[in-house]
């Protein structure tokens, strides 16, 4: 019989999110962040409809994410205050109010592994973990019922984000 594979059970550790998200919002692109911050809010993985996600598909009266490509019809994601303050910081971000054919990020998925492969190689990550995995910081991050960030979204000129993300 042969061997049952054991997965990958790896998740990031608090010190290299930190490290790996300062580096992100240090990259030219000021989209990788917050893409990163939401997979992490959402569990969602890259390749998962975020780099295409429109703001259609945002539902912000039932704070779910509706994916009506999802293999199995329509799929609806939960958004936590987390996931939610993300949005409303792209959303305050746009030049002028987005249409619902606009993507909330654009950046291609290329463009996001390529950030994402720059911020570990430069913060020294010994993590194999890639932009698609979706796993999140250990829980040990969020502090009582809120998490608080100790970085900025500064390449947006934004206040410190009070969610587990990089914002």
């Amino acid at each position: 019989m042969p061997a049952i594979d054991p997965g990958r059970d790896r998740v990031l550790t608090n010190d290299e999110w930190l490290r790996i998200s300062e580096e992100l919002v240090k990259y030219g692109n000021p989209y990788v962040a917050p893409l990163a911050c939401l997979m992490l809010e959402t569990t969602m993985r890259s390749g998962e409809q975020l780099v295409s996600l429109l703001w259609r598909h945002i539902n912000w009266t039932q704070r779910v994410i509706e994916l009506p490509d999802a293999k199995s019809g329509t799929r609806k994601v939960p958004l936590g205050p987390g996931a939610l303050h993300v949005l409303r910081q792209m959303r305050a971000h746009v030049p002028s109010p987005p249409q619902p054919d606009d993507m909330v990020f654009p950046i291609t998925y290329e463009a996001a592994k390529k950030a994402w492969a720059v911020a570990r190689e430069r913060r020294g990550s010994r993590t194999s973990i890639c932009m698609t995995c979706g796993t999140r910081p250990q829980p040990a991050f969020r502090s009582s019922s809120r998490a608080m960030c100790q970085c900025s979204w500064s390449s947006l000129g934004t206040r410190p984000c009070r969610c587990s993300c990089a914002m």
